[in-house]
């Protein structure tokens, strides 16, 4: 009895929890609305805002972070002066879909934001990518624009 009675206590929590997730979630977008374009790619709907013309730069940024961290940064305003600026929401972080299997593998991303990159007519663009964006952008390799 007391079995059923603290199964039902964290079954009420986690649905407590699930419920102020989205909550905040759904508060948080109307806050921060997305400011980019979306492509999909197998699937997964992916965010990134572009800014500037020229020569192709594709940004990464790291664990628990988003294109923001190159909005509010000057980052992205100075590349932009002399190049075109992709900076991506790394699946499953900002207003990117999560894959369902293997999400947050650097290969996983990699390929997903390879297929953005093609699906966008962008060939040999310049990657950063900073902390798990690095691990993306090596697992990228040198052919991003196959």
């Amino acid at each position: 009895m007391i079995g059923y009675l603290v199964l039902s206590i964290f079954l009420a929590y986690f649905l407590a929890m699930v419920i102020h997730a989205e909550l905040f979630r759904r508060n948080a977008e109307k806050k921060y609305p997305p400011r980019g374009k979306f492509v999909t790619v197998d699937g997964i709907k992916l965010h990134y805002v572009e800014k500037g013309s020229d020569r192709p730069v594709v940004l990464l940024h790291g664990d628990a972070g988003s294109s923001y961290d190159f909005i509010l940064s000057p980052l992205l305003d100075k590349l932009a002066e002399k190049y075109r600026v992709l900076a991506f929401d790394r699946p499953g972080l900002g207003y990117s879909q999560r894959p369902s299997k293997d999400g947050w593998s650097p290969i996983v991303q990699a390929r997903l934001i390879r297929g953005a990159v093609k699906q966008l007519g962008i060939e040999k663009p310049i990657v950063a990518g900073h902390s798990r964006g690095g691990a993306t952008m090596f697992a990228l390799g040198d052919g991003i624009s196959r």
